[in-house]
């Protein structure tokens, strides 16, 4: 008897897996658009169910449509087609009104801000081609025109609110993750009109979204009480062989961050803190700050190093020579959080020590060539970012609810000043 497959082994042999690491997020939203234009009852069953009505018909199937890739920048995007009847000389042939929105995160989530501003687009986009049209939001056969299906599709489903008000009306995007869009291949009737090499891929495919979203919620996911050194830091060999390591450290770390943000609005609702994950020097890194004057104040974690940071946001009108002079910060709150001062307790056992049993805080003496003007005792980047750092400790009884209540006590402890 033969041992069934891992999500490993399937992978690695998976012709689309190893197709799509050249682009991740493009690849998965570029092979949609081949299915709609290979069997668009096919595309459009898929469609319907991750908009969460599998027997449900769209007002618009009946009419004119276009399926568009990186159409004003949405990942996919379902268009009516409109003749330009207008008599202007200029006239565009066809006038495109969005019905569909399809935004593709295989490694990255966005925040509801950024839904919002996708949201807007698309009716701002809808209701000029509607003004064009000289067509009413409701028509007489009660299509609603300018009604928008919102989609957002992500490797786990990572909660975030996806409900909100904008301009007075509610919005919602219906939120899917990759087992939910393999689901709706296996699901669809039409799957079984594709032929020869057609049917071989997206079979492929089917096995590849299958075994991705396997690997993701068995081999990535963690508990509180895990240690953060393990689940975090240390490297995971199945994701470095089979190159997606870069997809598993910021899915990690934006589920790190969302509990960081959950205990600061438990706790301080009040506090007007921003959030964000990003990519950068091969590491995922969170970001959160708050204004202070005329500089942001950060607490960054990437990877293992934990930063206190000064920004100045407006390059135009300042730098950092507004702060820094001689060696020293002209500012006692700026200076105190740069140098981590106060509240040192909070850190005692989670991060790299002296050998006396003090912090152990970065640099110490880093002249770096170009930043002459500015003092040795930190670290840069250009004229409007500087930092100093600690190192979180390796030793594997540090937990991540121990890092999580470390920054979410940093933040208070400056924030609060």
């Amino acid at each position: 008897m033969t041992n069934k497959p891992s999500s490993f082994d399937l992978l690695k042999k998976s012709v689309t897996f190893n197709m799509s690491l050249g682009s991740k997020e493009l690849f998965h939203s570029n092979f949609l658009y081949w299915i709609s234009q290979t069997n668009q009852d096919f595309f459009l069953d898929i469609m319907r169910d991750l908009a969460g009505h599998p027997n449900i018909h769209f007002w618009w199937e009946e009419s004119n449509f276009e399926v568009k890739r990186e159409y004003h920048n949405f990942d996919l995007c379902i268009c009516v087609k409109y003749e330009n009847n207008s008599k202007k000389a200029d006239r565009e042939d066809y006038i495109l009104m969005p019905v569909l929105i399809l935004e593709n995160k295989m490694k990255s989530l966005p925040q509801t801000d950024q839904l919002k501003q996708y949201t807007k687009k698309a009716l701002d986009l809808n209701k000029k081609a509607r003004n064009k049209l000289a067509i009413d939001e409701k028509t007489a056969n009660g299509n609603d025109q300018a009604s928008i299906t919102f989609i957002l599709l992500s490797l786990l489903g990572l909660a975030i609110d996806t409900n909100f008000r904008l301009d007075n009306k509610y919005y919602f995007w219906e939120k899917k993750n990759y087992e939910n869009l393999y689901n709706a291949f296996k699901a669809s009737e039409y799957k079984e009109q594709l032929k020869g090499l057609a049917l071989d891929i997206v079979n492929d495919y089917m096995k590849f979204i299958d075994s991705l979203s396997n690997l993701a919620k068995n081999d990535w996911s963690f508990k509180s009480n895990d240690s953060f050194n393990q689940k975090l830091i240390l490297p995971n060999k199945v994701s470095e062989e089979l190159r997606i390591h870069d997809i598993r450290d910021k899915i990690n770390f934006q589920l790190l961050l969302k509990l960081i943000q959950e205990e600061l609005v438990h706790n301080y609702p009040n506090f007007k803190i921003f959030y964000g994950t990003y990519y950068s020097n091969q590491k995922a890194l969170i970001d959160i700050w708050w204004e202070y004057g005329n500089v942001n104040l950060k607490i960054q974690l990437q990877g293992n190093v934990y930063k206190h940071a000064i920004e100045v946001p407006d390059k135009k009108t300042q730098n950092l020579d507004n702060y820094c002079k001689n060696e020293n910060i002209n500012d006692d709150m700026i200076n105190s959080f740069l140098n981590f001062t106060e509240g040192n307790e909070i850190f005692k056992n989670l991060v790299v020590e002296e050998k006396d049993g003090s912090i152990k805080i970065m640099p110490k003496d880093n002249k770096q060539a170009g930043h002459k003007d500015y003092s040795n005792k930190y670290c840069y980047y250009g004229k409007t970012f500087a930092y100093k750092y600690m190192t979180i400790s390796s030793c594997e009884n540090i937990s991540i609810e121990n890092v999580v209540k470390m920054i979410v006590k940093d933040v208070y402890k400056y924030y609060k000043k």
